[in-house]
């Protein structure tokens, strides 16, 4: 099977929308480079996400992720997100799953890895910091690397997205 990441940009977030947050690269990622970024929220209060759309549409939305004083990450897809999964990244569960199955894998220092595995095909994503949709009071940041859609059951390991 040939591995292929459909997210473009997925290891510089160019191009991507960022809905009241910042991203601040060169910070210390799962494979021991300064690639991965740290999300930091613009407001306290209000809905803070990324969202991109993939050069072809798939059903594993995968990311790395290291825990902050958030404990819980959202995956999603579809028009705002209408499939999604929620994970608690300090007890390392899924805490919630709409329209798919989820998995979480913790790596050490800090780092999970999370997968959104959609019933559907899509090519809308989003990423929520603070794991849901909805409103709620923040601000601590979160650090992020590697996300990747791809089609199948299950995530494969990372793959920068290559312009073929």
């Amino acid at each position: 099977m040939i591995q292929t990441n459909l997210l473009k940009n997925s290891s510089s977030f160019n191009g991507w929308n960022h809905y009241r947050i910042n991203l601040n690269a060169d910070q210390s990622a799962p494979d021991g480079t300064n690639s991965a970024f740290q999300i930091t929220p613009t407001y306290t209060i209000g809905q803070h996400f990324l969202s991109t759309e993939g050069v072809d549409a798939g059903n594993v939305l995968s990311i790395f992720v290291q825990n902050s004083r958030y404990n819980l990450f959202g995956l999603g897809q579809g028009i705002l997100g209408t499939s999604c999964a929620i994970f608690d990244l300090e007890n390392h569960i899924v805490k919630s799953v709409e329209g798919g199955t989820a998995l979480i894998e913790p790596l050490g220092l800090g780092w999970s890895r999370v997968a959104f595995i959609s019933n559907n095909i899509s090519s809308e994503y989003y990423i929520w910091p603070n794991g849901n949709l909805g409103n709620y009071s923040g601000g601590s940041p979160i650090n992020i690397w590697g996300p990747q859609l791809e089609t199948g059951s299950k995530p494969t390991s990372y793959a920068p997205f290559i312009l073929v």
